[in-house]
């Protein structure tokens, strides 16, 4: 390859980072938007999962419901990242420990734990935290969107920053197409 050539890929890849960066604030703005109406218009909500010291934060769009912790079914496969199985309203959900798949040993899991109940079409699964801190609404001047591409089975989206904390906006989408990468190397059927 001559150099010339170099210099148009490298141009192509910062074109498509740059689509990468614009559909995520896409993304992010039509994913957490409040419907309520004593906010304004303009307001980002985000539920805030907290984990050690630390705040992970979800588009309140994709959370139906947090629970506390349940006693959970045990998975028939053992998936990496999935602490077991719980029925929801008639429906079994994937439990998925976050805390695994961002590196930390697997949780244990004691009644103190909360579950964020999530719906991405068509999937529902239940996230695993230390707690559900709170559900925050910000402006767009108060989220900063990833300007990487992040490896491993949990990518950020951005960063949303209230005047208490900082908190990393996860993509739900990566952890739903690790779970099943996961799940799908020994089995056909899915978990989620």
């Amino acid at each position: 390859m001559n150099t010339k050539e170099i210099e148009k890929q490298i141009i192509q890849i910062r074109e498509l980072e740059d689509r990468v960066i614009a559909l995520k604030r896409q993304l992010l703005r039509s994913s957490s938007l409040l419907s309520i109406s004593q906010l304004d218009q303009d307001r980002l909500a985000f539920v805030l999962l907290r984990f050690d010291h630390g705040h992970l934060a979800i588009p309140l769009h994709f959370v139906l419901e947090v629970i506390q912790m349940v006693e959970l079914i045990p998975a028939s496969e053992t998936v990496p990242g999935v602490l077991g199985l719980l029925n929801y309203h008639g429906k079994v959900l994937a439990v998925i420990d976050i805390g695994e798949l961002i590196g930390r040993k697997k949780s244990v899991i004691t009644s103190e734990k909360s579950m964020a109940i999530c719906r991405l079409e068509p999937f529902d699964f239940a996230l695993i935290a230390d707690d559900v801190s709170e559900i925050v609404a910000v402006g767009p001047e108060d989220v900063e969107v990833a300007e990487e591409i992040l490896p491993g089975s949990l990518n950020a989206i951005g960063v949303v920053k209230t005047k208490d904390q900082t908190a990393l906006i996860i993509d739900l989408w990566s952890i739903v197409t690790s779970i099943q990468a996961k799940f799908s190397q020994d089995d056909d059927s899915a978990i989620l």
